[in-house]
């Protein structure tokens, strides 16, 4: 089973201001949204020492150890290791191990310059110098990150439908309607040398929101279809709700927005 990569859209205002803002065009359109891996599996990046780790890899055990004892360490990996790069972002891809028949996702590092898409097909979610969270260039806070991420998402206008969503067939459930808006989670390492714990651990609260949203929606379909959550499903049955759900988040480590309100 492969996925049905997004077609672009072109009916709203695009623009060429910001790399920021057009980095989900790859994403959104990129071949390898589903990819077949045996060796880039969590197993594989658990048995390598933190000091090995690839900067994407290094993102997502930092992400899933935030509450860990070890998360310190991996902060300060990871700010050498963003100090030490150049322009580069982060995007999500979902991996599949035939061999176990286990459904995954890991980071791919992603380099350039992007054509032109439509802002309505991004949810910005941006975390200041001064620590301030912008959503959408609008001061907010944490606890409105998922909320908002949804209903952006998953609950268009009618006015914005014909852009953010596509007819897909998929297996178990025939023709469905598919959001292709991505989430873009963003902060600015290199111009403050680096973050401190503390904002790090921040980072990853904002992005274990954004998260949410796509395990929420995973749950939601799977309950609905089968009576039971997605990590109870059959292989298969997880590649479908995957297909349905997908799973496009981005991360970028050198922008600085400003509180515009």
């Amino acid at each position: 089973m492969a996925f049905y990569a997004p077609k672009p859209q072109w009916k709203m205002e695009t623009f060429k201001i910001n790399i920021k803002q057009k980095l989900f065009w790859l994403l959104l359109i990129s071949i390898v949204s589903l990819i077949s891996l045996t060796s880039c599996n969590n197993k594989h990046i658990e048995e390598k020492p933190i000091n090995e780790l690839t900067i994407s890899e290094l993102v997502k055990v930092a992400y899933e150890s935030r509450n860990d004892d070890v998360f310190p360490e991996l902060c300060q990996l990871l700010n050498d290791s963003i100090l030490e790069s150049n322009h580069f972002w982060l995007q999500t891809i979902t991996t599949i191990n035939k061999e176990t028949k286990t459904v995954d996702w890991m980071f791919l590092v992603e380099l350039g310059h992007l054509p032109e898409i439509s802002t309505r097909l991004i949810f910005d979610v941006c975390i200041n110098n001064e620590g301030k969270i912008l959503i959408m260039n609008e001061l907010s806070n944490i606890n409105d990150i998922k909320g908002l991420a949804n209903e952006y998402k998953f609950n268009p206008n009618s006015i914005d439908k014909h852009i953010t969503n596509e007819i897909i067939y998929v297996d178990y459930f025939g023709e469905v309607e598919r959001s292709n808006v991505g989430f873009l989670l963003s902060t600015d390492v290199k111009s403050k040398n680096g973050l401190s714990i503390e904002e790090w651990a921040l980072f990853f609260q904002c992005m274990n929101e954004m998260v949410s949203v796509f395990e929420d929606k995973k749950n939601e379909i799977a309950t609905d279809k089968w009576g039971k959550k997605f990590d109870l499903l059959d292989y298969n049955q997880k590649l479908v709700v995957i297909e349905v759900v997908g799973f496009h988040l981005s991360l970028f480590f050198d922008y600085n927005c400003f509180d515009i309100s």
